[in-house]
């Protein structure tokens, strides 16, 4: 995951890298475990890491996919209504709870 590292005094060297004080956001890989480890352990720098928000899986929809859902629902909707529209009523549903897996 993409961290963030920002160091209590300019310039401070910690894993072959010099860090600024102010925030560099650093992509996924850039750093080894250990090296993060070594990292998040330093009282000298802040390392904040990024929770990767997951996408809403309603808006990758097609308008024929969310007009299947709220039909499946048992959701009327005008059958001229704009992708943008459905996908209001989508995100209108009440969410599904439980894992089908379990």
């Amino acid at each position: 995951m993409p961290i963030i590292i920002t160091a209590k005094k300019d310039g401070f060297r910690r894993c072959g890298m010099a860090h600024p004080a102010k925030p560099v956001e650093h992509p996924d890989g850039t750093y080894s475990e250990e090296q993060l480890a070594t990292l998040r352990a330093e009282p000298m720098l802040v390392v904040q890491e990024l929770v990767a928000v997951p996408a809403d899986p309603l808006a990758a929809m097609t308008k024929a996919e969310l007009a299947a859902l709220l039909t499946g629902r048992g959701v009327a909707f005008d059958p001229k209504a704009k992708k943008e529209e459905l996908l209001a009523l989508a995100r209108a549903l009440p969410q599904e709870s439980g894992n089908a897996e379990e």
